[in-house]
C-alpha cells in the first residue's frame, strides 16, 4: 500500500512538474515491480520514499529564524517502519496530529494505510505545506480528513488529539530542551488518552510521569497516556 501510494504520488502530472525526479523514479519503481527483481525494486523505492519526503523543503525569513530559535532539524525522513506500527494503533474515529511534518508525506500515509476520522498536519514551512497539498490531491483524499496547520508546533493546540507522531522536529540541548519542555506542558494538560509515537525520542525527559512508555525499539518510543 505505501508503495502504490508512493507511486501514485510520483505519476501525478503537478507532481511531476514540480519533482522531475520523483517521476523518473516512479518509472523505474514500475520497470522493477516487472522485472521481479526484488532488490532492485527495493532500493528505488527507498530512492523515490527520499525523493518525495524532501521535496519543497524551503523557508521565508521568519520561518527560518523560529526553527533556529528551537534549534530545528530540517526536514529528516522518518521511513516506512513506523507507520506500520503506528497504524495499528488508529481506529476510523480517530484524530491524528503530525508534529513537524514536513510536506505531511507521512500523515498522509499514515491516513491512506488506515483511513481515520482527521489527520493533522502541522508545520512551520509554508511551502512544504503547498508540496503537500499536491501529494493529497494525488492521493485523491478527502479534505475533510486532512487538516493542515501553519504552525510552530511548540504553540500549538493538541485539544482532541488522540496520536502523535513525530521525528525529533529539535535537536537536543538548551533551546532544543526549552521546545520539548514547552510540547511535554501541554501534552500534561491533556484530559483524554493518547498516544504519542515519538523517532529518535528526545521527548520523554519531559513527559508527565503519568504517560507510560509501552513499546521501544532501537529508532522509536510510544508512549500512552490512560484514560484519568
Amino acid at each position: 500500500m505505501i508503495e502504490d501510494a508512493l507511486m501514485q504520488i510520483a505519476s501525478d502530472s503537478a507532481v511531476a512538474r514540480a519533482v522531475p525526479r520523483a517521476g523518473q523514479l516512479a518509472e523505474s519503481l514500475f520497470e522493477a515491480r516487472g522485472s521481479g527483481d526484488n532488490s532492485d525494486r527495493e532500493t528505488v523505492l527507498i530512492n523515490l520514499y527520499l525523493c518525495l519526503h524532501a521535496a519543497g523543503a524551503a523557508y521565508q525569513q521568519e520561518e527560518s529564524d523560529t526553527l533556529a530559535a528551537w534549534s530545528g532539524l530540517d526536514c529528516l525522513p522518518g521511513g516506512m517502519l513506523p507507520l506500520m506500527l503506528a497504524r495499528h494503533l488508529i481506529g476510523p474515529d480517530s484524530v491524528t496530529a503530525d508534529l513537524g511534518a514536513g510536506n505531511g508525506l507521512q500523515g498522509l500515509l499514515l491516513q491512506r494505510l488506515c483511513p481515520h476520522h482527521k489527520t493533522r498536519l502541522l508545520e512551520i514551512s509554508g511551502r512544504l505545506i503547498e508540496m503537500g497539498r499536491l501529494y493529497q490531491q494525488a492521493l485523491n483524499m478527502d479534505p475533510q480528513q486532512v487538516a493542515w496547520e501553519h504552525a510552530d508546533v511548540a504553540q500549538a493546540n493538541f485539544a482532541g488529539v488522540e496520536l502523535i507522531y513525530l521525528y525529533r522536529p529539535t535537536r537536543p540541548g538548551d533551546n532544543g530542551n526549552a521546545f520539548y519542555r514547552a510540547v511535554a506542558e501541554k501534552l500534561a494538560a491533556h484530559d483524554r488518552p493518547l498516544t504519542i509515537v515519538s523517532m529518535a525520542d528526545c521527548l520523554a525527559p519531559f513527559l508527565d510521569d503519568r504517560f507510560e512508555n509501552v513499546y521501544a525499539n532501537e529508532f522509536l518510543r510510544i508512549f500512552r497516556l490512560p484514560a484519568a
